[in-house]
């Protein structure tokens, strides 16, 4: 295996492993995006020299709402629009919402009644979740 591959791959395991991040990546932009499941940050990683070196983080936001974490991140590949699942805790059940990746700005969709821990999209753009909630 070449090292980009092998550097993806441990990339993959580490932060499934120790931080529970969801990514997304649409070509042809270079960047990786993930959100993890601890704090309200949207994270772009540089993808082109396969070093993954972090790019840039902003902070979410989302009218009426505070987010204390974000659990997944999907990109819709008919619309290139993507989505998160939010986390209030004085909210039941997760939020769904856009997600704006140049300024972080996240737009209620609704309340996804559950909670969902992350989003998939087909290649038809069909909307996917998995439910779950992890406990230490």
């Amino acid at each position: 295996m070449n090292s980009t591959l092998l550097k993806i791959i441990a990339l993959c395991l580490i932060t499934f492993f120790v931080h529970q991040i969801q990514a997304q990546v649409f070509p042809p932009i270079s960047l990786v995006y993930g959100v993890a499941s601890y704090d309200d940050k949207l994270r772009s990683f540089n993808a082109e020299d396969g070093t993954f070196n972090n790019v840039d983080v902003l902070t979410a936001t989302l009218p009426s709402y505070n987010i204390d974490w974000m659990n997944g991140i999907a990109q819709d590949p008919c619309t290139h629009k993507s989505y998160v699942i939010v986390t209030d805790v004085n909210v039941s059940g997760r939020i769904l919402a856009s997600i704006d990746l140049a300024t972080a700005n996240c737009t209620y969709i609704g309340n996804l009644g559950d909670n969902f821990s992350c989003i998939t999209f087909d290649k038809f753009g069909q909307l996917y979740g998995v439910t779950g909630k992890w406990t230490f």
